[in-house]
C-alpha cells in the first residue's frame, strides 16, 4: 500500500481499498463514488494505481500532490 508522505497533521496515510468510511481511519480509499457513502470498484481501481507506481518505480521516485 502506497505511503503517503508529509501529510499535515497525519502519519501513516496509506492509499488502499475499501467500500466505506468504516474501511478508512483517514486513509485514501481509491475507487468509484457513484452511490452516496460508497466507493465501488475499489479493488480494480487499486490495480491501475499499483500497476502506474510499479511502472513509475523503476524511473525513480514517485510524487503524489493531493488537491482539493
Amino acid at each position: 500500500m502506497p505511503l503517503l508522505l508529509n501529510v499535515p497533521h497525519y502519519t501513516g496515510v496509506r492509499i488502499h481499498t475499501g467500500n466505506t468510511a468504516a474501511d478508512s481511519c483517514g486513509c485514501l480509499i481509491c475507487g468509484y463514488n457513484t452511490v452516496k457513502g460508497k466507493v465501488l470498484e475499489s479493488r480494480k481501481c487499486y490495480a491501475m494505481i499499483d500497476e502506474w507506481l510499479e511502472k513509475e518505480l523503476t524511473k525513480g521516485k514517485v510524487y503524489i500532490t493531493i488537491t482539493d
